[in-house]
């Protein structure tokens, strides 16, 4: 189930887990590969919007641990330019 949550004047959405949802919106994501090795890594993810998506990617990206919570905080706005 995927709701909608109006705040104010902008328009959050949320999977069924609270967590965000980013189909059919502009989004930027970050992968860290710590270690360097090409088979894990730390995704963050966002959109103009504000909202926060982060996992834990494993075994070449084929796990995908959405329970992983890191610890980091996003500003974003939008503008008249975009």
């Amino acid at each position: 189930m995927i709701g909608r949550v109006l705040q104010r004047d902008r328009l959050l959405e949320a999977g069924f887990d609270g967590r965000p949802v980013f189909a059919g919106d502009d989004a930027v994501a970050v992968l860290l590969d710590p270690f360097h090795d090409h088979r894990n890594a730390f995704i963050f993810a966002t959109n103009p919007n504000g909202a926060e998506f982060d996992a834990l990617l494993t075994d070449e990206g084929r796990e995908f641990n959405i329970d992983w919570r890191g610890v980091w905080e996003v500003r974003a706005r939008r503008t008249e330019d975009g």
